[in-house]
């Protein structure tokens, strides 16, 4: 028996391939799934302390009200899925597409000094007025060469310059450094300002330009509804269909697990050989903490568009993480009327400074959420605490990590067989 505690996006992904090989109970305390990839509703943003915003600055005047409820469905932790990415592959080889409507972004923009389109393809670049005609001929080699470069050509390049990284390899391709940074957080969508390998950087940055063109002009989709919540559901449903039991409103007040079989205790006693706690319940474990951090983020309410559509805003930073704003439209399902913004960033002060620099003016709910780091030596091999989200942009990371437990309790079965196998069984 497999119990899984929290249904976030990792652990339905994971309850999703369990539920293949053996029998899978998920819990949740909470009253819908996602745990801390669900939705905010009108009535739960009520809730909460909300700050109303004229041309960028708050003001006790409130410029609009917020929807009825039940007419806005805001994600607290934003994911978007590349067209070519882990997810996408994931969700086609899987038959899990069955349960998700999904749109492809509008817009990709970046801002430094001014709101500008990110130059991704050919016609990108030699529309772009901000390129001098050597800048566009050198970013438009680059590019072209980025995404002919094959795996091996990958490899073979780590092997000869073993020591250079991404952002080193711009430069020396002749990339001024204004474009470097658009390069790294728009196109290969590094925002955490880590520092990439040449190869890590270059498969990022292949898979993002391969994916544009795939299902339209745009590499990024999000689901209807919202991302992460609607995945979340997708694979909670796929885990279901294969025999999965699952019970929320579930209170979990204990875990002993200091021998077989691991009890959960709550309303009764839960017993299983396996056990996945999610990130959210990691203090039911007790174990020490060894890196704390927090990541920030506002949902607004406007009626005034930042850009065009449905779209990605990306701002840079060379000394912090770079921000990011997904911004929604009523043709998302996302709210009725007007449009959404999420914004994340490493600090509450980085967000307030780019709602004023676009003088966004509306209903803004500002956020915190914890990054740990647990020091989990002392769990046995099977026992799984899952990772808080790092405000990773992506949904990948979520399907490398569950798929990373299932392989080390399974290694010798398929994360999710394909659909056609699916069928003849």
């Amino acid at each position: 028996m497999h119990i899984l505690i929290g249904t976030d996006l990792t652990s339905s992904l994971l309850a999703g391939a369990l539920s293949r090989v053996g029998s899978v109970l998920h819990l949740d305390s909470g009253l819908v799934y996602g745990s801390q990839h669900q939705i905010e509703d009108a009535q739960s943003l009520l809730e909460k302390k909300v700050v109303h915003y004229l041309n960028g600055h708050p003001t006790d005047t409130a410029d609009m009200d917020l929807p009825q409820e039940r007419r806005l469905s805001v994600e607290r932790t934003p994911k978007l899925v590349l067209a070519r990415g882990d997810m996408i592959e994931l969700i086609i080889q899987s038959g899990a597409s069955g349960y998700l409507d999904f749109r492809l972004l509008e817009g990709l923009y970046f801002y430094q000094d001014t709101l500008q389109k990110v130059p991704s393809s050919k016609e990108d670049i030699f529309a772009h007025q901000q390129l001098t005609l050597i800048e566009k001929r050198k970013l438009m080699k680059f590019l072209t060469s980025s995404l002919q470069q094959m795996p091996s050509g990958d490899n073979q390049i780590e092997e000869q310059q073993i020591d250079k990284d991404f952002e080193q390899h711009l430069e020396e391709s002749g990339i001024k450094e204004k474009w470097r940074s658009v390069i790294k957080s728009a196109l290969v969508l590094e925002l955490n300002n880590k520092r990439l390998t040449l190869v890590e950087g270059m498969q990022r940055l292949k898979r993002h330009l391969s994916s544009v063109g795939r299902y339209g002009k745009s590499g990024l989709l999000s689901a209807m509804y919202g991302t992460s919540s609607e995945l979340c559901q997708g694979f909670c449903r796929y885990c279901a269909v294969y025999g999965g039991t699952y019970m929320l409103d579930f209170p979990i007040e204990s875990i002993d697990w200091s021998q077989k079989p691991y009890k959960v205790i709550g309303s009764d006693i839960k017993e299983c050989d396996k056990l996945v706690v999610g990130s959210q319940f990691s203090h039911l474990l007790g174990l020490p903490i060894i890196r704390k951090s927090s990541i920030y983020r506002c949902i607004v309410i406007t009626k005034q568009p930042i850009a065009e559509g449905h779209a990605l805003i990306v701002e840079p930073s060379d000394d912090e993480d770079g921000l990011y704003c997904i911004q929604y439209t009523a043709d998302e399902c996302v709210c009725a009327q007007g449009y959404v913004l999420t914004l994340k960033a490493s600090s509450k002060q980085r967000i307030e400074q780019f709602l004023e620099k676009m003088q966004v003016s509306g209903v803004c709910c500002f956020y915190e959420q914890p990054y740990r780091q647990y020091d989990t030596s002392s769990l046995p091999d099977d026992i799984v605490l899952l990772q808080d989200d790092d405000g990773d942009l992506l949904a990948d990371g979520c399907v490398k990590e569950a798929k990373s437990v299932f392989e080390r309790w399974y290694p010798s079965q398929p994360f999710y067989p394909p659909k056609e196998e699916q069928e003849e069984e």
